[in-house]
């Protein structure tokens, strides 16, 4: 039980009190306090019941002005669905409890460990498991729609590009046409001033 004490304090999860207690005695009407037995000297600071977690779904608009130009954390991501980032009476808590029963024991003894502060704790392992499919279908979720966001942006890039290029082959074009045009009307105005100056060399 005091390994058991020793973990739970740890991780944070159990503060110790003190247990006032009134004496009977007759003849002595003085209180005095007393030191609790182990199970009465954990005060448990889990809650025995998950409190019910509200997500919200961003908009499509508060989704891209929150995706489009970076990519998030993962404080960030639950932030966006409105879900808590820390390690109380969440998943993680499962994780943190996993973590201090030593690698080296089999499996099996590690889980039932791990069950046992659970009990000990009078924790819901059914509301740990549930608020971890709820961060997996979350996490999915947004991998699906950041994917989807970021993927739109790249096709109207994409066709902004395409316009472009068309633009800038159409000009490439002019160009040309236009570097022809000078070189006619050069061909024209040097026939001519040619034509001209035989004429005036003729009486030199």
């Amino acid at each position: 039980m005091s390994k058991l004490i020793s973990v739970l304090e740890k991780l944070n999860v159990v503060e110790k009190v003190q247990q006032e207690v009134s004496n009977n005695d007759s003849t002595n009407k003085n209180n005095i306090k007393k030191e609790a037995s182990p199970k009465e000297d954990l005060k448990v600071s889990v809650s025995k019941q998950q409190e019910t977690k509200v997500l919200t779904t961003p908009t499509k608009n508060n989704f891209e002005n929150s995706t489009i130009d970076k990519s998030l954390d993962i404080s960030e991501i639950y932030a966006l669905f409105g879900m808590d980032s820390n390690k109380t009476n969440t998943i993680f808590m499962l994780g943190q409890f996993i973590n201090a029963i030593p690698e080296s024991l089999p499996h099996d003894i590690r889980k039932e460990s791990v069950m046992n502060i659970l009990t000990a704790a009078k924790s819901n392992f059914t509301d740990f498991i549930k608020d971890g499919e709820i961060r997996l279908n979350t996490l999915n979720d947004f991998t699906e729609k950041f994917h989807h966001t970021v993927n739109s942006k790249i096709d109207e890039y994409n066709i902004e590009i395409s316009k472009l290029k068309s633009l800038i082959s159409d000009y490439e074009i002019k160009i040309e046409n236009k570097k022809n045009m000078l070189s006619k009307q050069d061909s024209t105005v040097k026939y001519e001033l040619q034509k001209i100056n035989s004429i005036i060399n003729f009486f030199k």
